[in-house]
């Protein structure tokens, strides 16, 4: 089996739309394998956390949200970007679980 190999980009990226530190952008790359130039969309955000909170009595600690991509109300995991680029992924989950739910992590 051949190895995978890095697929070369073309040009710059072209924003498509941006928001709340998401952007959809569209990136040429060359295909290794064909030669081609192939055209992607990709969701560009900052570093996240997602967190699997389990009480001591082994309950999953899950967040109702509202959704618009669904337009319908969620259950969840915590999660939650970084907002520095200092704060570390512990202390991205452990702020989105104490702002998220009111429950701090003991560890």
């Amino acid at each position: 089996m051949e190895s995978p190999k890095i697929w070369s980009k073309v040009g710059e990226p072209r924003v498509l739309a941006q928001k709340f530190g998401k952007s959809l952008v569209e990136q040429d790359f060359t295909n290794p394998h064909t030669g081609e130039t192939e055209n992607y969309s990709l969701l560009v955000q900052k570093d996240w956390s997602i967190v699997l909170a389990i009480t001591t009595d082994n309950q999953v600690l899950v967040v109702k949200e509202f959704k618009q991509g669904r337009n319908s109300i969620e259950q969840e995991l915590s999660a939650g970007t970084a907002d520095f680029a200092e704060e570390s992924s512990r202390q991205v989950m452990e702020r989105e679980l104490l702002q998220e739910t009111g429950y701090q992590a003991a560890k």
